[in-house]
């Protein structure tokens, strides 16, 4: 244990720290060490596997508490104190926290902001290599027109425990946007474990090209205006295990964008503050076919009470796959794969379950492509389970060289598969699909 506290204090350090020890002090402490820095000392705990063990540390620590004096950290800025103060009782905290943030452009480090509530007047500004934890939700109040927070053009930075109040009543406003800036994109950047509600547009946004390897991760995102979360012609980014409900606009959408991966999330009430636009619980679309994506995944997701379809990929959206979701209560499609602008191709939708779909007299799952001449092609129905769709279990129109193998429909208004309008030659339908008990019949073909 003597080479680790050498290791992490350095020899004067380990001097000063030796009288805490014998007197039984475990509190945390700080230590001038000359003109070169300060040394921070960790708080110490008992364990009962060693004697202690070091906590992180931190480089930076702000409250809007002028009366806390911890020392866990060498750079303390405090709001409504003698220690640089930046404001009253955390109000118009945007500079002080810049201002922190700033001294890290360098080097990078980590910042821990206290339990509080804090007013924004400007946005505050990331850098590379930096980490901002929020202790006990600290609570963020948007107050101006803008983003609240931004990662423009960095790298490897993240934002953690935040919780983060739009105020939309009074302001029209992002919570966390991750975008390119000046040929420059931001990177492994991870938000995770926050709190975003009431914003007057979207939660989180990850947008440009350049702006790859991001993760977006157990985080909370309630009564927004447009989308919960949103991907914008970014690449290889994951949306993993977020809670989404009560958007304007879609729960959470991929837009342009390649390899990305939407997995274990739970979308519900998706346009329940619809004013114009789409409302589908999960979207990937290739905008229109004017930028067609390639590769993307829908996994493992629960999306529940949609204001049009629960699962919608769609328009030049290439090489997918929709799999292990389970969709109920959606006004149009449990699934949709194909496009009205743009034919899409190369699908999976395999093992999803579908209860209540369609609910405006749509289908469990629908392939379609534009038009006859545009037909969406190579899709694999596989496995997937529909109960009591509005109108059809599976409807395939303007379609080329479909599967659908292992299907179960049963209780759905129309029939458990329709096929129309469609090159009836190179749709194969196995015979271990289960359509009885559908109110129309079983399959049903038209021109």
């Amino acid at each position: 244990m003597k080479s680790r506290l050498q290791k992490i204090l350095g020899f004067q350090a380990l001097f000063c720290i030796l009288p805490l020890l014998l007197i039984g002090g475990f509190q945390s402490q700080t230590f001038d060490c000359g003109d070169s820095c300060c040394v921070f000392i960790p708080e110490i705990k008992k364990n009962s596997s060693s004697l202690f063990t070091f906590i992180d540390k931190y480089n930076c620590i702000i409250s809007n508490d002028g009366t806390n004096t911890s020392a866990e950290t060498f750079n303390r800025v405090f709001f409504g104190g003698s220690e640089d103060a930046g404001g009253v009782d955390g109000k118009n905290a945007s500079a002080v926290i810049n201002a922190a943030i700033n001294m890290f452009s360098g080097s990078g480090g980590k910042i821990k902001v206290l339990e509080g509530s804090y007013l924004l007047d400007s946005r505050i500004v990331f850098c590379s290599n930096l980490e901002l934890h929020c202790v006990n939700n600290a609570l963020f109040n948007l107050g101006y027109n803008g983003v609240a927070f931004d990662f423009c053009g960095v790298n490897n930075s993240a934002i953690k425990g935040a919780s983060l109040f739009g105020n939309r009543e009074n302001f029209t406003g992002t919570a966390i946007i991750i975008q390119d800036h000046l040929g420059t994109g931001s990177g492994n950047i991870s938000v995770t474990n926050n709190h975003i509600f009431n914003f007057g547009s979207r939660g989180i946004s990850i947008e440009g090209v350049l702006s790859s390897n991001n993760n977006v991760s157990y985080n909370t995102v309630e009564d927004l205006l447009h989308e919960g979360i949103m991907v914008s012609r970014a690449n290889n980014n994951i949306i993993f295990c977020n809670y989404v409900e009560k958007t304007g606009l879609h729960g959470i959408i991929s837009t342009g964008g390649n390899f990305n991966i939407i997995s274990n999330n739970t979308v519900l009430d998706s346009g329940a503050n619809y004013v114009s636009g789409f409302a589908h619980g999960i979207a990937v679309d290739g905008n229109a076919g004017l930028n067609p994506c390639f590769g993307n995944v829908v996994s493992n997701n629960t999306v529940i009470m949609t204001f049009m379809a629960g699962i919608e990929v769609a328009d030049g959206a290439h090489n997918s796959t929709i799999k292990n979701n389970y969709v109920a209560n959606t006004s149009d499609y449990g699934v949709y794969f194909g496009g009205s602008f743009e034919p899409s191709s190369n699908g999976v939708i395999t093992e999803n379950v579908m209860c209540n779909c369609g609910l405006n007299t749509d289908q469990g799952i629908l392939i379609s492509g534009a038009s006859n001449n545009k037909p969406t092609s190579q899709v694999i129905i596989y496995g997937n389970m529909i109960d009591s769709a509005g109108k059809d279990g599976i409807q395939l129109k303007w379609v080329n060289h479909v599967q659908v193998i292992e299907n179960t429909c049963f209780n759905c208004a129309g029939y458990g598969l329709t096929i129309k309008q469609s090159n009836f030659d190179s749709i194969i339908v196995s015979k271990n699909n289960k359509f009885n008990s559908n109110i129309l019949g079983e399959v049903h073909r038209s021109v």
